[in-house]
């Protein structure tokens, strides 16, 4: 909750140049219906995706982390993650997202 106002800025900014976000929800059945709701109030400019048979997060994100940021280049390559986010991380986050994006 706390990385994806800092991702929906970064997608504002770079979208126009060919940055794309995805966000996969882990939720279940028990709070699926609070996404939604989530997503308007944080004003989620970018996809969010209720993972419910766990496949997108079993291909890139086996241990359940939460959250985890993956980077994923042009080829489709994963060319980063990290899991957890703290105040501060947004930076390193950002720096490889341009490194990505290009000029």
């Amino acid at each position: 909750m706390v990385e994806l106002p800092h991702l929906s800025d970064l997608w504002r900014e770079l979208h126009p140049r060919g940055f794309e976000a995805v966000a996969v929800s882990m939720d279940g059945p028990e709070s699926e219906s609070q996404v939604r709701p989530t997503v308007s109030r944080l004003g989620i400019p970018f996809t969010v995706l209720v993972d419910r048979d766990t496949r997108i997060v079993g291909l890139y994100n086996p241990r359940h982390a939460a959250p985890m940021t993956v980077l994923i280049d042009r080829s489709g390559r994963i060319a980063w993650k990290h899991e957890g986010f703290v105040e501060g991380d947004q930076e390193e986050v950002e720096r490889r997202v341009r490194d990505l994006v290009g000029p």
